[in-house]
């Protein structure tokens, strides 16, 4: 998937939409090489990082180690002061100005 995208588009701003289960291990995997091919990424989740299961809690965990922009979008119903949490407001202020959005899962609670 990385690989399509760096050859159709130029690198530029991505925001990584991501679930707890495999799929958002792929999102996880796919930030790691936007980000090493000059993609400024930001990874987007839909649960605590400590609910991220199997291989998806390895990547999640690499992407975080390397410094990625990880966060968790609240809404207004479940808002939390955590570290990792953005409001739903900043989240879609930030696809509005994505030059790419990527949802491999999306897994709303």
């Amino acid at each position: 998937c990385a690989e399509l995208i760096n050859r159709d588009w130029p690198a530029g701003t991505a925001v990584i939409c991501c679930g707890k289960g495999n799929n958002g291990g792929d999102g996880f995997v796919i930030a790691r090489y936007l980000e090493k091919a000059g993609w400024s990424v930001r990874v987007r989740l839909v649960h605590p990082p400590d609910q991220s299961t199997g291989d998806a809690a390895v990547f999640l965990q690499s992407v975080m180690k390397a410094g990625t922009d990880v966060r968790v979008v609240r809404g207004p119903a479940n808002g939390s002061a955590e570290s990792l949490a953005i409001h739903w407001s900043s989240f879609t202020s930030e696809l509005k100005s994505a030059d790419l959005i990527v949802t491999p899962c999306w897994e709303p609670d």
